[in-house]
């Protein structure tokens, strides 16, 4: 059991400890304050918060969401609102809530009037604060922008820090329920499912119908994946991870299914752009036979270990990689390696051709499913021409660079000469 897991356990207990003491001084029972869910549901109905928001407490991340705000409203019925007090009650609710329902001093307050001017100014920071908290430097250079285009603080009504917290908190809880439950927005990256859809495209993944996964790491920053957008910090922290659970679907995978899944091999990444979305081992094994200098795998199989182990050093170091995976310049350098969970995997998209019990073969190109060949759609591609000017232009492109790049196998390239005007077909049917 690690440090989170041991300060999440302490603060169930200081909860149990305290809400009693804090219900007694709002005119509750003490008894409520001991009763597990029942204590929640009167926590809220101190803080006048929906009765509703019980459903948020069993949510991974929202859950967490909606404590610290319950928190930070317990402050303030206690009129906590000094820059201090917010940022212990947000950072240390350990020592907060239990000096809120200990202390004798400390005593429940009427709510912020907001037709008065002293009451808005002595939140003034508090609710900057919280704003911060609530979404980092997002939430205030949204506020610089809605100021800049003339919107002011209501006469006798919330300020805009406070509406904006309240309206990013809301956000950021439904946004993150239905991303989890319901449906997510997907672009497609790769042209692997082009005549269907072609990169860039969107599209919105229906959850319900396989059912909804349980985040495995719920601490993560929102609306993004593994990555901050723009960088390669992780998204997320691992603190506290649950297990692979699934919620029940309305339906069952059928064949040519189009899904979104987490990518199996998608654990390790190398940290480039062109080779953050490629397959590690892939790149791991021909960078090991590239290395070895052998020119076929059986002689290669004799050194496999020494030269994986060399390539794996090498390659975690940030070293050159010896093919560009995505066929672009030479990468001369990389960040290394990056390891994800399995719910942070990087995202794929493809048909399901065959499901469980199913026997698949691939003769002659055609997939065959239990001994029955699919049909071909109509606009199935299995050949592409590509054309130079003159042969000097062609000469890159051998057999060797187009197998290490693009992974095309010397069996599959057919090369000739057409001039111009002739028509390609005769050049096909030659």
């Amino acid at each position: 059991m690690g440090v989170p897991q041991i300060l999440l356990y302490l603060m169930l207990v200081i909860y149990f400890a305290s809400l009693w003491k804090i219900f007694e001084k709002a005119g509750r029972q003490k008894w409520e304050g001991f009763v597990p869910g029942y204590n929640v549901w009167v926590w809220l109905k101190v803080l006048n918060k929906p009765w509703w928001w019980i459903f948020f407490f069993p949510i991974p991340f929202v859950n967490f969401v909606i404590t610290v705000a319950c928190n930070v409203e317990t402050a303030r019925m206690f009129g906590k609102y000094a820059p201090k007090e917010t940022i212990l009650t947000v950072l240390v609710p350990w020592y907060m809530i239990p000096a809120l329902a200990y202390k004798e001093e400390n005593v429940i307050v009427e709510p912020t009037d907001w037709t008065k001017k002293d009451d808005r100014e002595k939140r003034s920071i508090h609710d900057h604060l919280t704003l911060f908290f609530m979404a980092p430097f997002v939430g205030h250079a949204l506020l610089v922008v809605f100021r800049l285009t003339g919107s002011k603080d209501k006469p006798n009504k919330k300020t805009m820090p406070k509406e904006w917290t309240d309206a990013l908190g809301f956000a950021i809880v439904a946004a993150t329920i239905i991303r989890v439950f319901f449906f997510e927005a997907f672009t497609i990256p790769t042209g692997s499912m082009e005549k269907t859809m072609l990169i860039g495209d969107y599209l919105f993944v229906n959850k319900l119908k396989y059912g909804a996964k349980i985040p495995q790491t719920p601490f993560s920053v929102p609306f993004v994946h593994n990555r901050i957008p723009g960088t390669y910090t992780k998204s997320y922290v691992e603190w506290f991870k649950n297990d692979y659970m699934r919620l029940p679907g309305y339906g069952a995978i059928e064949r040519n299914d189009i899904m979104v899944f987490n990518w199996p091999a998608g654990d390790t990444v190398i940290v480039h752009d062109d080779a953050i979305a490629h397959d590690y081992y892939s790149i791991l094994r021909n960078h090991a036979f590239t290395m070895s200098g052998v020119s076929n795998y059986e002689e290669f199989d004799k050194i496999k270990n020494v030269m994986m182990t060399k390539a794996r050093e090498h390659i975690a170091g940030g070293g050159a990689l010896l093919a560009n995976p995505s066929g672009g310049a030479p990468i001369t350098k990389t960040g290394g390696v990056m390891s994800h969970p399995v719910d942070k995997k990087e995202n794929y998209i493809k048909r399901c051709v065959a499901v469980g019990g199913d026997t698949l073969e691939i003769v002659n190109g055609t997939i065959h499913i239990n001994g029955i060949a699919e049909e071909i759609p109509e606009y199935a591609q299995f050949n592409y021409w590509f054309y130079f000017k003159n042969y000097e232009a062609a000469i890159p492109f051998s057999d060797q660079f187009l197998y290490e790049n693009y992974e095309i196998y010397p069996s599959g390239i057919q090369r000739g000469e057409i001039e111009v005007g002739d028509s390609i077909d005769r050049f096909k049917e030659g």
